[in-house]
């Protein structure tokens, strides 16, 4: 199948044809629309982020580091903030899995059952841990971007182009 040019794709949905199966520089809109819905959750994240402030965000970092770095000695204090980031790294590793490896890897193996599910399981446990870095090293630069003395127009920036083209391909999909 030969790729569509975005113009031709939007002169398409417009006539009401489905064009997720239609290729954009060799990926299916479809993919496109996903990275689309990611690439618009950041952007409202930033938003929602730059909302609570670098104070906030500043003390729920601290407490999160002191959780998870705490001494052997030292009590464990379960509260609604730590909750709340293992809710978060798990739900965007379920989010990353479902949507994006799951129709990867049945399109592109033809393991068996039992190797595809072992495979399947071996790489959601992978997210899990690159996600829960990826939102750690995601707060931090957001705590320093925010309390470095530099303004937040860029960050506020990229998080408003993130939205309109995050939008923009997550429409173009549906």
């Amino acid at each position: 199948m030969a790729d569509i040019e975005l113009l031709d794709a939007w002169r398409m949905w417009l006539d009401g044809q489905q064009i997720a199966r239609e290729t954009w520089n060799g990926w299916p809109i479809l993919y496109w629309g996903r990275a689309g819905k990611i690439a618009a959750f950041a952007g409202g994240l930033t938003i929602i982020l730059d909302l609570l402030g670098p104070e906030k965000i500043a003390q729920i970092g601290l407490h999160i580091r002191r959780t998870l770095y705490r001494k052997p000695d030292e009590p464990r204090d379960n509260t609604v903030s730590g909750w709340i980031l293992i809710t978060a790294v798990f739900t965007a590793a379920s989010a990353l899995h479902f949507l994006v490896v799951v129709p990867l890897m049945n399109e592109f193996t033809d393991l068996d059952t039992l190797f595809h599910w072992y495979f399947l399981i071996l790489a959601f446990v992978a997210e899990v841990f690159a996600v829960g870095t990826a939102i750690t090293l995601a707060g931090l630069l957001f705590s320093w971007v925010l309390t470095a003395g530099t303004p937040g127009f860029v960050v506020r920036l990229l998080a408003t182009v993130s939205l309109v083209v995050g939008f923009h391909f997550d429409l173009l999909a549906s």
